[in-house]
């Protein structure tokens, strides 16, 4: 099969979905220009093999997935009220993804801090009057098969909780802060908690060291900068012990700024994290991992080499996330790597809830995701919630 290049326009055009931004269709069938995309690129079709280890069981410390796919968190825009609680559409959204075949949920940002929330765009857990509601979630996740994992984080957008500019009172209420959203989910039925240490928000903002310009403890050092990350970890660690599986995101490389974090700091992180009781860290990069135009094979995995090379350095069980498409690719990464035990995608699960099914059936399914991002640019032009424009059943 000859190999089409095509511009991101070209082809949002010719799949009839967007003209001029308005949603004119849905339909990706007959057309061959995104063929690269998934496993049947340069013509070769590799045999369907529904025992993949992809689809075999994966552990995150005590819990046991039922396969190695997690829907990795995204900003779903589906929260409410001066808590931030998620909406009845959310506790669907998450029990649709879950009944696709999906090993594990991971929520979207659910800040610790009531000032911290951003509306609906991230929510909040910090109040036990919340717990029911959040064990509503649990149980609808749990009943499609599942696991559940909360994503936490601070947020960082007030004024006196922004950047790395936080103060040292602040801190210490953040950190207990997080210890007590992790008990609450914990006791809400979720099955493990994800840190947010990554991205545009505070302690990826505290752990980089061309945002962080403090004097004091939390600033200067590779130590000082992942000093309120890791007695986060501590703290929450202690509070539910061991047998509760943390995780946590951060960058493997800062593509975007330069100069980033060394890879003997980031490997410092790493074995931070993994010595103070987190159980699989999650490799992400600076600037998000939503890049564009995933469409040839070359433009998939793209954190697969990060982890590698932390894989080199760091004996610690890894999540990769970043451009998700390929079964085949994914098995690779497998044999590449022996630290990877799972695989973390968000805008192909929110374009195709049951692709982790479809592919269990037919390993050489091609996504209907190609990242156009328009998910993200129609969100943050007019604050809707998060949706494919070729899944309009999410509407």
């Amino acid at each position: 099969m000859e190999q089409t290049k095509i511009s991101r326009r070209q082809f949002l055009k010719s799949t009839g979905a967007v003209v001029g931004g308005a949603v004119v269709g849905t339909s990706l069938m007959g057309f061959s220009g995104c063929a690269t995309a998934g496993a049947g690129a340069a013509g070769w079709v590799p045999p369907h093999n529904p025992n993949a280890p992809i689809f075999q069981p994966t552990r995150i410390g005590s819990l046991e997935l039922k396969n190695k796919m997690i829907r990795a968190a995204m900003a779903e825009y589906r929260f409410t009220g001066a808590l931030g609680n998620p909406t009845p559409e959310l506790l669907r959204m998450w029990g649709d993804d879950a009944a696709g075949g999906i090993g594990m949920v991971i929520t979207g940002g659910i800040s610790v801090l009531q000032d911290d929330h951003a509306g609906t765009f991230f929510g909040g857990f910090t109040d036990p009057s919340q717990i029911p509601l959040y064990r509503e979630a649990a149980n609808i996740v749990h009943a499609n098969g599942s696991k559940i994992c909360a994503q936490i984080m601070m947020v960082g957008e007030n004024s006196h909780l922004a950047h790395a500019n936080i103060s040292r009172d602040d801190i210490q209420r953040a950190i207990n802060a997080y210890a007590q959203t992790t008990v609450m989910l914990r006791d809400a039925g979720f099955d493990a908690v994800s840190f947010h240490f990554a991205h545009g928000y505070l302690l990826g903002h505290i752990w980089a060291h061309h945002i962080n310009v403090r004097t004091d403890e939390y600033g200067g050092s590779a130590e000082n900068r992942a000093r309120m990350g890791f007695e986060i970890v501590e703290a929450c660690r202690r509070a539910v012990g061991r047998d509760f599986p943390l995780t946590a995101k951060m960058h493997g490389n800062e593509h975007v700024f330069r100069p980033g974090s060394t890879q003997e700091e980031t490997n410092f992180y790493v074995q931070g994290l993994a010595d103070r009781g987190i159980d699989v860290i999650e490799i992400s990069g600076a600037g998000g991992a939503a890049r564009l135009d995933i469409l040839s094979k070359e433009d998939q995995n793209y954190f697969s080499r990060d982890a590698r090379m932390i894989a080199r350095s760091v004996n610690v069980p890894l999540m990769l996330t970043g451009g998700i498409r390929n079964v085949m690719l994914m098995e690779e990464a497998l044999r590449h790597n022996s630290n990877l035990v799972a695989f973390g995608m968000a805008r192909s699960i929110l374009a195709e809830p049951q692709l982790p099914n479809i592919w269990q059936n037919n390993t050489n399914h091609v996504p209907r995701c190609i990242a156009c991002n328009w998910c993200l640019t129609d969100r943050l032009m007019a604050f809707q919630r998060t949706i494919c424009i070729l899944d309009q059943g999410r509407a």
